[in-house]
C-alpha cells in the first residue's frame, strides 16, 4: 500500500505554529509569539496544515485537541471556534486508530453561526493526560 502525502504551498505569512514542542495547553507561536492573523474582512475558505512530529501516547490517555478560533478583534474577547481535531490515544479520541505524527489536513471557514464573517483568527492546542509534548507545525492555505 503506497501512502499519499498531499503538498501544499507554504507562506510564512499564514505559519501559526513553529513546531515549538508543548507540555500544557497554549496558543500558536511562532517564534515564541502567539500568532493571530488578520484573514480579511471577506469569506474565507482554507485547509489547516498540521504536520505533527511528536505525540507519544504510550499510557493510552493523551489527547491533544487544536482548534481553529475566530474573532472580530485582535485580542479576542468574543472567541467562535470553525473547527477542532482530536488526535491522541484511540481509547480517548473518536474512533479506533490512534492519531499521532503525519500531517492532517484540516478544513475550515470563517464564516459564523450568524453568517458573518470573522476577520481574525488564532490556533489554540489543549493538551490532557499525560502528554510529555506536543510538537508540530501549522500554517493554512486557501483552497
Amino acid at each position: 500500500m503506497s501512502t499519499v502525502r498531499r503538498s501544499r504551498t507554504f507562506d510564512y505569512d499564514l505559519y501559526l505554529h513553529d513546531g515549538t514542542a508543548l507540555t500544557a495547553s497554549a496558543s500558536g507561536t511562532v517564534d515564541s509569539a502567539a500568532v493571530v492573523l488578520d484573514l480579511g474582512t471577506g469569506f474565507v475558505d482554507a485547509d489547516l496544515i498540521l504536520d505533527v512530529s511528536a505525540l507519544d501516547v504510550a499510557n493510552g490517555d493523551e489527547i491533544a485537541t487544536v482548534e481553529v478560533r475566530l474573532s472580530d478583534t485582535q485580542i479576542a474577547t468574543e472567541v467562535y471556534v470553525a473547527t477542532q481535531y482530536e488526535l491522541g490515544d484511540s481509547a480517548v479520541v473518536s474512533g479506533d486508530v490512534d492519531r499521532t505524527t503525519g500531517r492532517y489536513i484540516i478544513p475550515f471557514n470563517n464564516i459564523v453561526e450568524d453568517g458573518s464573517c470573522k476577520r481574525y483568527m488564532h490556533l489554540y492546542f489543549t493538551l490532557a493526560g499525560t502528554i510529555a509534548a506536543f510538537t508540530a507545525t501549522a500554517y493554512i492555505v486557501k483552497k
